[in-house]
């Protein structure tokens, strides 16, 4: 893990994604439509326990959601259901 502990995800109604980074959350919102905000995490754990959360929320009923995931890639509902 990164030294500054501190992770960064940016959500929206269409999926979401874990950063190391203020700026590449941001940048990485344009993947991203509906409602988008940024929230700091103080682990990379309590970041993936967010993104679930968020993921099972928006997802459809049935859509399979992992339970972790990569550092800095776009996770989308479309791909979770295409990956179905």
């Amino acid at each position: 893990m990164l030294r500054n502990n501190r992770y960064y995800i940016a959500v929206g109604d269409n999926g979401g994604i874990i950063t190391d980074s203020y700026d590449r959350a941001v940048m990485c919102q344009k993947y991203l439509w509906g409602h988008i905000f940024i929230k700091k995490q103080p682990s990379f754990e309590a970041a993936e326990d967010y993104l679930l959360d968020h993921l099972v929320e928006k997802a459809p009923f049935g859509c399979p959601v992992p339970d972790h995931f990569p550092l800095n890639k776009v996770i989308t509902i479309k791909k979770l259901m295409a990956s179905y």
